[in-house]
């Protein structure tokens, strides 16, 4: 017989397994455990067309133009995926590279890419849209399991030469 543990939270899980059988002893018990763990994974992807692919290419622009593309932030773990911030390399730019806090709770994004705050309520346009003026705090986007974020990349180069670059985010990935 196989017994499978699917935790459902991040704890130690504990109990008994109990066997009833036609043998004259009665019940046949075994102690059974296992712990839960967080898994908290961050996959990065550009998004072209609907399609994700393991890059980004802006292809050849004129200096003092910019395009646009999107990166896809995606929690492919069990446990909220809580996003601070993101590097942009020189050329390169884009939100979150320090957002401000305008409230105290936790920023949620649903698998629409909606921001819901605690309560799962939508969280209104004006709310999302903060200035980089703001003082800066902690960013406190968390992406829930299963769920992405999309986030506009702008590149813009300032000299014609070849830009080959990584973009950092930092996160509390396991």
């Amino acid at each position: 017989i196989n017994i499978q543990f699917r935790p459902t939270d991040e704890r130690t899980y504990s109990g008994l397994l109990l066997v009833n059988a036609n043998e004259t002893s009665g019940v046949t018990e075994l102690a059974i455990s296992g712990k839960g763990k967080a898994i908290r994974e961050l996959s990065l992807r550009g998004v072209s067309g609907g399609f994700e692919s393991m890059t980004i290419d802006f292809g050849e622009l004129t200096t003092g133009t910019s395009a646009t593309r999107t990166l896809r932030i995606r929690n492919s773990g069990n446990d909220d995926l809580r996003l601070y911030t993101i590097s942009y390399p020189e050329g390169f730019d884009g939100p979150h590279k320090s957002l401000a806090i305008v409230r105290d709770d936790i920023i949620r994004v649903d698998e629409n890419g909606d921001f819901l705050d605690d309560g799962g309520n939508l969280i209104p346009d004006e709310v999302q849209t903060l200035e980089e003026e703001t003082p800066t705090l902690t960013l406190g986007v968390s992406i829930a399991p299963g769920s992405y974020l999309d986030v506009d990349v702008t590149f813009n180069p300032e000299s014609p030469r070849s830009y080959d670059a990584l973009l950092e985010v930092s996160s509390n990935a396991t």
